[in-house]
């Protein structure tokens, strides 16, 4: 389609040129032959020339007229088709003559009077074809009447001319005279009256089209009142005007368009030339009257014509003012009907607004409250969402506090024990012990102070059946007793076999270990209870940290360290992933952002918790933080499937959820993405088969701030 259309175009392109080019030699050459005949005196050349020139200019105009019909389209190409209608008729005509001149047949009518009419009928119509539609009626009856008048009053200035130079003429051959003037001169008429009733552009095209219309018109008027004696002169002004015209009309005919344009100084002038124009029409026909009554051979029924016809021109100039006044009349009882619809319609508009407007207001209020609602319902999910997480973690941190209170509860115990029994004698007996000894029951003393970590069984009573081997070699008192201490203070077999070496025999042996054994697992007790605290105590921080905020949220930014809130929740859900994931924490202590600690934990929560349901607890999650542009971007990476492609655009939606019915809400990441943007940061993410990572950007905490 565009091909087609860009290929008409260049076509049309191409079609100007050529008409241009053919116009622009045809105009030299007519020149040249203007030339010619300034400077000859032959009767026969300047005959000869003038043919020559007359046809040149209407060949030429013909073509010009031609390339106009190929370059146009639409209504424009059906006016100038009979542009084109009207030259070929013409130079059709032309042609004839000049077989006359050359047959020297000067008898009237002549074959070609046959086809030279036809110009100015032509015109004509492509005038009245291009208005229909365009024009209100009553402008066109306006337009007609003055085209008539015209007419009427033109054809009796002819017909004077003719008449006073009748001689043994015809009155049918006055008549054929009289058309060519009269019809080429109406179409002149036609033309003017466009511009007025379509606000037409006047511009040099134009000019050029009324122009030689009129030259062409006037031409033919001179040349048929001297052919009315005899046959004019050759080489004469009256000749050359003919080209002059027919290539003055070419152009117009090649180049003009109408086109539209508005001016308030120009439509003043036009309707001030419109007013006057029966004023012309008068004048005209009174020069019709003078003449018929100064020139010579004008029969008397000829000025009894002029004279009827000038009564007819003033009829029909009162006709088109009284057209014009009711025209007028109806145009204000359109306005007046229009001024009343249109207050009407101000008037029910205004109502309708007013109605509108407590609508709206209405409307407005109802959605404030809406809105309202709709904050409490969010913070309501947002409370649901931290609170179904919880219950999900709630048997992990069941655990997680049980295990540190039971070993305090063991440990308080086992103290206990000690001081329930003869522990005046422990002292007692450490104060019987010589040098050697208390060198010996130190070195064990400090062994069994530290915390045993190894929690491997198999390994544990394999280590214990060797040590009880080396000491029943070395002879030692209730080697399978004093094994089991020896190895509960964290000494190996071989540190076992370095101890039976320098321990006494006998009773005094049993003794410094049984003393030693007794009073560190006082200080492991103490050890494990202090841990057992740090361990319970971060559970508890953690969970509160977590379930904070649980009333209407208000933001309060501060310093928050993302690091420690990340390892608070990892200590939530350590119980879950001990032993099958891994977390890489590469946040620096100094990575400190701008926010609101309540809601950045129900962040953190959800990335991490979608990490490790994404590896379905069983992976490495990476946790890194970089500095950018001022701001600290959090990237949590993990070793999942990765996200689905054909989910990507949808994984913040509200409610959007992978998991299974009971297992999440959906409400997860667009929490998240709501977070970052209530801190002014961003979220995104990239995905592939090996996993994905979530990248928070959050702004950075500056001291001034």
């Amino acid at each position: 389609m565009v091909s087609a259309i860009d290929a008409s175009s260049s076509l049309s392109s191409k079609d100007k040129n050529l008409g241009f080019l053919i116009f622009y030699i045809g105009s030299a050459s007519i020149l040249f032959l203007f030339g010619f005949i300034y400077f000859t005196e032959d009767i026969r050349l300047l005959r000869l020339y003038d043919n020559v020139h007359w046809t040149l200019s209407v060949v030429v105009s013909c073509i010009a007229a031609w390339f106009g019909y190929r370059n146009s389209e639409g209504e424009v190409r059906t006016l100038k088709f009979w542009f084109f209608l009207g030259f070929a008729t013409y130079m059709t005509g032309q042609f004839v003559w000049v077989g006359q001149v050359l047959a020297d047949f000067y008898s009237f009518p002549a074959p070609s009077d046959l086809f030279y009419p036809w110009l100015g009928p032509c015109f004509i119509i492509g005038f009245l074809l291009y208005l229909k539609g365009k024009v209100p009626k009553a402008r066109i009856k306006v337009a007609a009447m003055d085209a008539i008048a015209l007419t009427i009053a033109v054809l009796g200035v002819a017909l004077v001319l003719y008449l006073s130079k009748k001689e043994d003429r015809t009155w049918l051959q006055l008549l054929s005279l009289s058309v060519y003037p009269v019809s080429i001169l109406s179409a002149a008429t036609i033309g003017i009256l466009m511009k007025p009733s379509l606000r037409l552009k006047f511009d040099l095209p134009y000019l050029c089209l009324i122009l030689g219309l009129v030259e062409m018109g006037i031409s033919w008027l001179q040349w048929n009142s001297i052919f009315l004696i005899s046959v004019p002169k050759d080489g004469t002004f009256i000749n050359a005007l003919f080209s002059i015209g027919g290539m003055t009309l070419g152009y117009g005919a090649l180049t003009w368009t109408p086109r539209s344009q508005f001016s308030k100084q120009e439509a003043a002038t036009e309707s001030t030339l419109l007013r006057v124009l029966p004023l012309l029409e008068v004048i005209v026909s009174s020069a019709a009257i003078i003449l018929s009554l100064t020139l010579s051979g004008v029969p008397e029924a000829i000025r009894l014509v002029i004279w009827f016809s000038a009564g007819v021109m003033v009829v029909i100039a009162s006709l088109r003012q009284s057209l014009l006044v009711s025209d007028l009349a109806v145009a204000e009882k359109v306005i007046r009907d229009a001024n009343e619809a249109l207050e009407n319609t101000v008037a029910e508009r205004t109502e309708e607004l007013r109605s509108t407007n407590q609508y709206l207001v209405h409307t407005n209020d109802k959605l404030s409250t809406a809105m309202i609602e709709l904050k409490k319902a969010q913070e309501n999910l947002v409370r649901s969402e931290k609170m179904a997480v919880l219950g999900r973690l709630i048997a992990g941190i069941a655990h997680e506090l049980n295990t540190p209170l039971g070993a305090i509860r063991s440990s308080t115990e086992g103290i206990r024990s000690i001081f329930n029994g003869p522990w005046e004698e422990l002292i007692r007996d450490y104060s019987g012990l010589n040098r050697e000894e208390r060198e010996i029951w130190g070195i064990l003393f400090k062994r069994g102070r530290v915390t045993n970590s190894d929690f491997d069984s198999k390994e544990e009573r394999k280590k214990r059946k060797l040590s009880e081997s080396i000491l029943k070699e070395a002879g030692a008192q209730n080697a399978s007793i004093m094994a089991d201490m020896l190895t509960d203070m964290g000494n190996s077999p071989e540190q076992v076999r370095e101890i039976s070496e320098k321990l006494p025999k006998g009773e005094r042996g049993w003794l410094i270990v049984n003393n030693a054994s007794t009073l560190s697992s006082l200080s492991r007790s103490s050890q494990l209870i202090l841990e057992a605290s740090i361990k319970a105590s971060r559970v508890i921080q953690a969970l509160k940290g977590y379930a904070s905020g649980e009333g209407d949220w208000t933001p309060n930014f501060e310093p928050v360290s993302p690091k420690e809130q990340i390892e608070n929740i990892i200590t939530l859900y350590y119980s879950k992933i001990r032993g099958k994931v891994s977390v890489d924490i590469g946040i620096p202590e100094t990575a400190l952002v701008q926010g609101d600690p309540e809601r950045l934990y129900l962040l953190w929560t959800n990335l991490i918790t979608n990490a490790l349901h994404a590896m379905n607890y069983s992976g490495r999650i990476f946790l890194d933080a970089k500095l950018i542009d001022g701001n600290w971007e959090i990237s949590i990476r993990d070793t999942g499937r990765g996200v689905p492609e054909d989910i990507r655009d949808r994984i913040f939606d509200p409610f959007f959820t992978t998991k299974s019915p009971g297992e999440g809400t959906g409400l997860g990441l667009d929490i998240c993405k709501s977070v970052v943007e209530e801190h002014k940061g961003t979220i995104r993410f990239t995905t592939s088969d090996s996993g994905t990572t979530f990248y928070i950007l959050l702004p950075r905490y500056k001291k001034s701030s």
